[in-house]
């Protein structure tokens, strides 16, 4: 909290929450904090897109940490632009590419499990002849 204070003065950060307690409660318990940042606490700098992001991505990393990766996204995108990051492989489209001659390898971060979106995609195309490795 002290390097967000440095920003936002304590005394407005108080005073947001007190008088806008259903916006801090959207933040608090909302899949989607960084899309949900209370209105009332930065209405001086919402012009100032590149210093409300900052703000944004100090106001996760306080208080919603484990949304701090999209917070980060969003500031990048934000400061250098939407084509900053490569958009993602349409698995639909990919999928369709593949034959038994070039097999489709996936490759997911920590905690996600692609697996479901193969089944699912098998089961669409009648498919039953495919290996998980």
């Amino acid at each position: 909290l002290k390097e967000l204070f440095k920003v936002i003065p304590e005394e407005n950060f108080q005073k947001s929450i007190t008088e806008h307690e259903s916006e801090w409660t959207l933040f608090l318990t909302s899949d989607v904090p960084e899309k949900n940042i209370p209105a009332s606490l930065l209405p001086h700098i919402r012009e100032d897109n590149t210093k409300f992001s900052f703000v944004r991505l100090l106001l996760l990393k306080t208080l919603r940490h484990e949304r701090l990766i999209y917070g980060i996204l969003q500031f990048v995108s934000s400061v250098f632009g939407e084509d900053f990051f490569p958009k993602q492989l349409d698995f639909v489209t990919g999928f369709q590419q593949t034959t038994e001659n070039s097999p489709l390898l996936l490759c997911s971060r920590p905690g996600y499990d692609s697996g479901k979106k193969v089944d699912d995609l098998a089961a669409l195309h009648h498919k039953t002849d495919y290996r998980t490795i």
